[in-house]
């Protein structure tokens, strides 16, 4: 009495044995891709939604090497080379000339490195090693980023306080 109750359609399909459903499932989809294959239309150069076993530019990447790509792309390496330097300007630089001179600010059109000193002293003894600064600088970021490297002295104190004031020697930074 239970197949009577059953619908009856127009095109009888032969009943599948759905007890073994893996087989079930992979037959469907062998004679979905069979029928697919044999549309004139994906013959013709249409592109399938399946990649293959070689490599894609739809598979999932690396990040490293797509942000280098990235960066390549939009022109950062240099200020990523910069401020890489910045970052590690002890390293760089040396712990003591690191103690007493900091990177103040780089210009990446002029390609002009601006550091700062605590003291003339300080700033005199740099200018000295400029030379040697420069090779290391073109070494960490490569020959020509930074051009030039200008050294200042320490910045001076801002205007004078109070209304009474005795015009003295400056700062004298060097005296102690």
């Amino acid at each position: 009495m239970a197949s009577d109750l059953r619908p009856k359609s127009s095109k009888s399909r032969p009943a599948e044995d759905t007890s073994d459903l893996p087989a079930v499932t992979l037959a469907s989809v062998r004679r979905y891709n069979k029928s697919q294959s044999s549309n004139p239309a994906r013959r013709r150069g249409a592109p399938s939604q399946f990649t293959g076993s070689g490599a894609d530019t739809r598979d999932p990447q690396l990040v490293g090497p797509t942000v280098s790509k990235l960066m390549a792309d939009q022109g950062w390496e240099h200020r990523s080379a910069v401020g890489s330097v910045i970052g590690r300007w002890p390293s760089i630089a040396g712990e003591n000339l690191a103690a007493h001179v900091e990177p103040e600010s780089f210009d990446d059109n002029e390609g002009r490195l601006v550091l700062r000193a605590e003291s003339t002293t300080w700033a005199t003894q740099i200018r000295m090693l400029i030379p040697m600064l420069q090779g290391k600088l073109d070494d960490e970021v490569g020959p020509g980023i930074v051009r030039t490297i200008d050294v200042l002295g320490p910045a001076t104190r801002g205007g004078h306080k109070g209304r009474k004031w005795v015009k003295g020697r400056g700062d004298r930074d060097t005296f102690g």
